[in-house]
This record gives C-alpha cells, sequence and structure tokens, in this order.
C-alpha cells in the first residue's frame, strides 16, 4: 500500500472508531487489538502497514514516519498542526479529517495530465524532434 492509500485507511478506521485514538499512546496495535486498544495517528499507520513493533527490531514512530511518509515524526506533526492546530488534542474522526486534509495536501492522487504534459515537453526537448 502506498502512503496515501494508508493514511486514508487510517482515517476511515478513526472515523469508525474514533475512541481509539489517542495522541498519548505510541503504541503501533497487533492485529488481535485492532477494536480493543487506543493508539497514535502514526501507530494506526504502522498497524495497517503491517509493521510489527512487538518483535525486535523495534522501529520508532520516527522510524514508521520516515519509511512510510518519507518525513520524519516531526515534519508529519508540523504538517498536521498546520492543517488543524487542536487534531491531536479532539476525537478520532477530528485526527481522521485532518488526516484526509493532510493526503490531499502531501499524497494527491495521481493523475495523467501531468505525466502527458511532462511527455510532451520530453518529446521537444530531444535533438531533432521537429
Amino acid at each position: 500500500m502506498n502512503a496515501r492509500a494508508l493514511l486514508l485507511r487510517t482515517a476511515d478506521h478513526l472515523d469508525e472508531c474514533p475512541h481509539l485514538f489517542d495522541f498519548g499512546r505510541v503504541e503501533t496495535p497487533s492485529r488481535k487489538q485492532r477494536f480493543s486498544t487506543t493508539a497514535c495517528a502514526l501507530g494506526w499507520l504502522a498497524h495497517f502497514a503491517g509493521i510489527n513493533r512487538e518483535k525486535p527490531p523495534y522501529p520508532t514512530l520516527w522510524d514508521i514516519s520516515e519509511k512510510l511518509l518519507k518525513v520524519d515524526a516531526g515534519e508529519f506533526y508540523e504538517r498536521m498542526n498546520a492543517i488543524n492546530s487542536d487534531w491531536q488534542l479532539q476525537t478520532g474522526r477530528s485526527c481522521a479529517h485532518a488526516l484526509r486534509r493532510y493526503v490531499d495536501k502531501f499524497h494527491p492522487e495521481e493523475s495523467s495530465r501531468p505525466r502527458r504534459l511532462a511527455s510532451v515537453l520530453n518529446f521537444f526537448r530531444k535533438p531533432g524532434a521537429l
């Protein structure tokens, strides 16, 4: 799953089970704990990515953020705070809403239009194209 799909899956889960969001709980729930324990946004993201934090080596949430989102956790939190400064203090639904806005801004759907434009521009950059 790519970052966009993982973030949207996390947002869906937090919409379905808002009581399972806890910004202060930096855990990655196991498969068995999916509906019975709380976790932070990055913990749920790691859960849906299949990252196991129960056996060594134990990846940190910083490792998880860098691996899945290509930014460190500090940058992720700064971006989320810019979207909604209260997201971590509110409900799972508030976090889900902020995650969806994060996805739209930092992991937008790929469009074929920019690729087509790039291929046309590349054609004209080739020597002897005309």
